[in-house]
């Protein structure tokens, strides 16, 4: 213990001396140690914990591939699947045990004050069905209210949006 506690004090005087090369040092360490929690982090996120739906292994996602038109978001050539081609999919593909279909979108919440925009999906009414997902609390989605245009507006809450906006009291 008295060796370990004479080569600290040692190297704490010797980066003393050059205190430039003890902050190049130091900021080494602390980039490289941020650079791999960030990374870890998205493997951890992407790979080692697999979303939380039934039968992950066996889900896929449909995407059109245009190599040749240039899109402003990075030139992404994976650009999802329009809806008259989801419901072809839905007609003439029998070999997908259920198909589902989703867009980002953002949404206005008006109740209390201010106006708030969220992140959202405007999905199928099979969305839930197809991930093996059951509400919470509530219901999901029934089986005809995609079917009508303009028709009733229902919407599913995430958990973290209804207690932020919604102020649940707990059971």
């Amino acid at each position: 213990m008295g060796v370990l506690l004479q080569d600290l004090r040692f190297s704490l005087r010797m980066l003393a001396k050059s205190p430039g090369f003890a902050l190049v040092a130091i900021l080494t360490l602390a980039l490289g140690i941020g650079a791999n929690t960030a990374i870890f982090t998205i493997v951890n996120a992407v790979l080692l914990n697999p979303l939380p739906v039934k039968d992950v292994a066996r889900l896929v996602q449909l995407d059109t591939v245009d190599e040749k038109t240039q899109i402003a978001l990075g030139n992404a050539t994976h650009l999802g699947v329009s809806f008259p081609n989801y419901q072809d999919y839905v007609r003439q593909a029998d070999f997908f045990a259920g198909l589902a279909a989703y867009q980002a979108t953002t949404y206005t919440l008006s109740r209390r004050g201010e106006p708030k925009q969220f992140q959202g999906f405007l999905v199928t009414a099979n969305y839930f069905d197809v991930l093996g997902v059951p509400a919470a609390i509530g219901r999901t989605f029934e089986a005809d209210e995609d079917q009508k245009p303009g028709g009733d507006s229902v919407a599913v809450l995430s958990y973290g949006l209804w207690t932020r906006e919604f102020a649940p009291t707990p059971r």
